[in-house]
């Protein structure tokens, strides 16, 4: 009811309205009876940057496969798997996020984190890959 009588009063005044946060079809709804034409959220569509993170998370994804094969040639499966068990945990101490990715001698995965970002479209994705150098005097 305020959604619907703060639209009409903006219109009125000829503003234009624009309503965030449409995550289902019942906001959508309320919206279109409320002469809404204007809006943003989940319902409607994932944000732009999704996309952009989720091809950087792939590229992540690819270079640990990289790393993970590579590896395995010096040290064996168990060793590299030992390894990589190692680094999520100490990562995971600041990003809880990273124990979302799968690894075993058959594949590694970073699916989980990108689907994550649904929930988390703050997720510090370059920050839990690639920390940020930093210089101590």
């Amino acid at each position: 009811m305020i959604v619907e009588k703060m639209a009409k009063l903006l219109q009125r005044l000829s503003i234009e309205v624009g309503a965030e946060f449409v995550e289902n079809c019942e906001i959508a709804e309320i919206l279109y009876h409320a002469a809404i034409r204007y809006g943003q959220g989940y319902y409607l569509g994932l944000p732009l940057w999704y996309g952009l993170v989720k091809k950087k998370i792939e590229r992540y994804e690819t270079l640990l496969k990289e790393i993970w094969t590579a590896s395995e040639k010096y040290l064996g499966t168990f060793s590299v798997k030992l390894l990589m068990e190692r680094v999520v945990w100490d990562v995971s101490a600041e990003y809880r996020e990273i124990e979302l990715l799968q690894c075993n001698e058959d594949r590694i995965s970073c699916a989980e984190i990108a689907a994550s970002l649904k929930e988390n479209p703050n997720l510090p994705v370059d920050d839990m890959f690639i920390p940020s150098l930093s210089v101590e005097n």
